[in-house]
């Protein structure tokens, strides 16, 4: 899956396979642990990859306080350095 309207290191290619696409990984998997998503995909891109905005948030399971109070990962992994904005129309 990739962020949708973000351009993210590969970390699954062997020929992409990088110091930092690892890093991004285990950014992820930190962010996401005991977290509740909420995943909105758009449709796939042309590696067949689905995009996607992924919310998520640690303290309540109830939508509205996710979306409201919880975290986008599209903009965490920016802020992290891990991805830039991708303004190419995807949609």
């Amino acid at each position: 899956m990739g962020a949708l309207g973000r351009q993210l290191p590969n970390s699954t290619r062997p020929e992409l396979d990088t110091k930092k696409g690892k890093d991004a990984t285990a950014f992820i998997e930190k962010e996401l642990k005991d977290a509740n998503l909420i995943v909105e995909t758009r449709k796939k891109e042309k590696y067949g990859r689905f995009l996607a905005y992924v919310y998520y948030y640690k303290e309540s399971k109830n939508f509205e306080d996710i979306i409201r109070k919880g975290k986008l990962l599209n903009d965490e992994l920016i802020k992290a350095g891990f991805a830039k904005r991708y303004d190419k129309k995807i949609v």
